[in-house]
């Protein structure tokens, strides 16, 4: 149970007598019952929330960064853990869709401190319209509070969250032609066309590739980086490659010398990341299937 980071010591007001010590001891719960209406200051803990950042780890799953600040102005320390959570987005109640962490802390007498909190959303789970490219989360601590001389209430903390809304690029190949073609070695320049359906430019690099034909291997590669590809459009890139037909079927030899169509599969993964930087970066996988005629 850790004590929350950064207190600082309030200063002390005037110290009840004696006779009126075990009404002290009870009167901030019934004000923190009542921290949803209008609390008498100085008189119960006070919390509030606050967003920090965000992260992605998926198109779909991204994580929210909110910091708890709390303030104790009693001459009693108090534990303040988490009971439940609610969570909105886009005004609408979301449930299932997400996970939180928020650690039980002490706050000591006469002061401040903040715990951290982290929300993972699985935004696959929300079905959100496809035309909603912002996302405004809210959400609702329900906390409730211990105080180590005895007794126990309730409190809440309320912040809201806006990010943009994720989608992973798109990969399609517009086309294969062989550069230089031999018994052992062909070389290939593959035309691949990304398309980003985000409102915002995207940063691809780290893009690692394996193009298969006619269901053997033909040729991998990395490429770092890729290009930036704008928003709500797509982009082109070539890449160079070498076909080493050892080991490989006659047939596939002589599809490929004779320029026809070619069954492919085409996979890797790619580090994506916004080109204003705002967005923190992420890796994706990629994989599609289709067919292309090889050219000269």
């Amino acid at each position: 149970m850790p004590i929350l980071k950064g207190m600082i010591p309030l200063k002390p007001g005037k110290s009840p007598d004696r006779n009126g010590l075990w009404f002290v001891r009870f009167l901030p719960f019934l004000l923190i019952l009542s921290c949803a209406g209008t609390p008498r200051p100085g008189k119960a803990p006070l919390f509030s929330l606050e967003f920090d950042r965000f992260e992605v780890s998926g198109p779909d799953q991204v994580s929210l960064y909110f910091i708890l600040r709390a303030e104790n102005p009693l001459e009693d320390p108090v534990l303040v853990r988490l009971d439940s959570y609610a969570l909105t987005i886009n005004g609408g109640i979301a449930a299932g869709i997400s996970r939180l962490e928020l650690e039980e802390a002490r706050i000591g007498a006469l002061a401040r401190g903040e715990v951290p909190a982290r929300l993972d959303l699985d935004l696959k789970k929300a079905a959100l319209d496809q035309n909603v490219h912002r996302i405004a989360a809210g959400l609702t601590l329900n906390l409730f509070c211990a105080f180590e001389g005895g007794g126990g209430g309730a409190a809440s903390a309320e912040g809201s969250a806006e990010f943009p809304r994720i989608r992973a690029p798109s990969f399609e190949i517009s086309s294969i032609r062989i550069m230089q073609a031999g018994l052992i070695n062909t070389r290939f320049k593959v035309r691949i066309r990304i398309n980003n359906p985000n409102p915002f430019p995207v940063d691809l690099s780290a893009f690692t590739y394996e193009l298969y034909g006619g269901g053997r291997f033909w040729a991998g590669g990395t490429e770092n980086p890729l290009c930036t590809v704008p928003a709500m459009a797509p982009a082109e890139k070539e890449l160079f490659l070498v076909m080493n037909f050892i080991g490989m079927r006659r047939d596939l030899l002589d599809q490929v010398i004779a320029m026809r169509n070619v069954r492919y599969r085409f996979a890797g993964t790619v580090q994506i990341g916004a080109a204003p930087d705002f967005l923190p970066s992420y890796t994706s996988s990629f994989e599609l299937e289709g067919e292309s005629a090889v050219t000269r």
